[in-house]
């Protein structure tokens, strides 16, 4: 599945895109300094929070997804929602970080209410 999240680095020169959000473009930036990366441009594709410019080739990008994928995971997340009202949703995170993810830390029990309307 494809994410795309429209940056608005081109409004400057006119190319407004009606999507575009200035915390797409952050986000870039956040993943490209994350991956070791200097400059930012459009299509940059991420997969497995690395750059991944042979996304056109489809062998090398299910490859990668293959990958990704067969990497264990780093968390165990199980989420419970119920109605909690007419106009809201109880939210019941549950998550624990995989052994060798900070030390093992582990969270649970986070609620939160979400409106409906």
């Amino acid at each position: 599945m494809a994410l795309s999240l429209h940056v608005d680095y081109w409004d400057y020169i006119g190319w407004k895109d009606r999507f575009a959000q200035a915390r797409f473009t952050e986000r870039q930036r956040q993943l490209s300094r994350l991956g070791g990366g200097s400059t930012i441009y459009t299509p940059e594709v991420f997969a497995g929070m690395k750059e991944f410019r042979s996304w056109r080739n489809q062998a090398e990008l299910e490859q990668r997804i293959r990958n990704i994928n067969d990497q264990p995971a780093a968390a165990q997340i199980k989420l419970q929602m119920s109605l909690s009202g007419s106009d809201a949703v109880e939210v019941q995170a549950n998550f624990a970080l995989a052994p060798t993810t900070l030390a093992g830390q582990q969270n649970e029990g986070i609620i939160v209410l979400l409106k409906t309307s």
